[in-house]
């Protein structure tokens, strides 16, 4: 696990009271093949194949009954100057996954600066009119919040794989674009299945994790619950 997932980890495990793990796949899936939300159209999630970066062309994602998520992320590949045809001819590998609290059911992303390009900033902008935040899509962080810091750290979060291409996002900064998507694809498609938010915990000084974990910390008590 990278060196500041780790940190958070531990900090997450010291002040909160549902236990963390790092989201690996044994862990989703074991998760998943427990799982029933008979609120929501899909009964159960069976697995995660269809979390990919690809969900828009996949009929894993159709199969999953996430028809919701479609509409907004079908706009935000628009947005972004995606091909669709590249991306169906991708490869079916599942988005990775950060940290999960398997008790409450809650995914936890660790975004360092290159969350924070400029590419991101139009997807989020979009948000509001999307619904995020509402019955399908619960937010687990501030997504003003999250466009202040894009303002404040831009600069920096640019040069952040500047040179990257991404051949589902062809043309300059393709990997910040595609990155931009992937993060998207998580916030909409996991609400949407789980019924749980993507909890986001900004992390732009890696010499103080503690900073993210305040940032996040009403999402965090809310979801996790504070230690006793």
């Amino acid at each position: 696990m990278p060196q500041m997932e780790t940190a958070v980890l531990e900090l997450l495990n010291e002040h909160f009271a549902a236990p963390v793990v790092r989201a690996t796949t044994a862990v989703l899936d074991a998760f998943a093949a427990a799982a029933s939300n008979p609120n929501r159209s899909l009964g159960s999630l069976d697995d995660y194949a269809w979390l990919r970066g690809r969900s828009i062309v996949d009929p894993d994602f159709e199969r999953a009954a996430i028809h919701s998520a479609n509409g907004p992320l079908t706009r935000v590949f628009a947005d972004l100057d995606g091909d669709l045809d590249k991306l169906a001819a991708t490869d079916r590998r599942r988005l990775p996954h950060d940290l999960f609290a398997p008790s409450v059911g809650v995914h936890i992303e660790v975004d360092e600066v290159q969350h924070f390009a400029s590419a991101r900033e139009p997807t989020l902008q979009r948000y509001p009119e999307f619904g995020f935040g509402e019955e399908w899509y619960p937010a687990g962080f501030d997504v003003d919040g999250y466009l202040r810091l894009i303002a404040e750290h831009r600069g920096r979060a640019d040069r952040a794989f500047a040179h990257r291409q991404a051949a589902t996002f062809p043309g300059e900064r393709g990997r910040q674009r595609q990155r931009a998507f992937n993060d998207a694809v998580r916030d909409f498609a996991i609400g949407e299945a789980t019924g749980r938010p993507v909890i986001r915990i900004p992390i732009l000084n890696r010499s103080d994790p503690q900073a993210g974990i305040e940032f996040a910390r009403p999402y965090l008590e809310r979801f996790l619950g504070v230690e006793a």
